[in-house]
């Protein structure tokens, strides 16, 4: 100590500080990406969820409007039924007619939901 060399024991002790302090900083950087990762994994899985959620209320929207299309379409049947209005060709009675305009418009809805249902599904 008084010629001002250093001890073998401190300059182990300076190299083993060394090494620790950058196994340290290279797992302090490891770590960064990982909570990074799993930060951007949770915010994917949200959307998923998010997106599962949209679908599944969306299918079952398209489910009970395609229930009212059935029973739209039994109505329909029955008062044609009724008024001898069988033949689509040939219809007099304007008031199955107008039904039937509004049920291609209902037809037309019914299919609309079911694509925008769709499309929902295949973004993910």
């Amino acid at each position: 100590m008084i010629t001002g060399e250093i001890p073998p024991e401190e300059q182990e002790f300076l190299n083993d500080k060394a090494i620790l302090e950058k196994e340290i900083f290279r797992l302090d950087v490891i770590e960064n990406v990982l909570l990074s990762d799993r930060d951007a994994s949770s915010k994917l899985l949200e959307n998923i969820k998010r997106d599962a959620n949209n679908c599944d209320e969306a299918l079952k929207a398209c489910r009970k409007l395609y229930f009212q299309f059935g029973v739209e379409t039994q109505s329909l049947k029955m008062e044609e039924l009724k008024k001898g209005c069988l033949d689509k060709e040939v219809v007099q009675n304007y008031e199955i007619k107008s039904k039937r305009k509004s049920y291609k418009v209902f037809t037309s809805m019914v299919i609309t939901s079911y694509k925008k249902c769709i499309d929902l599904l295949r973004k993910r």
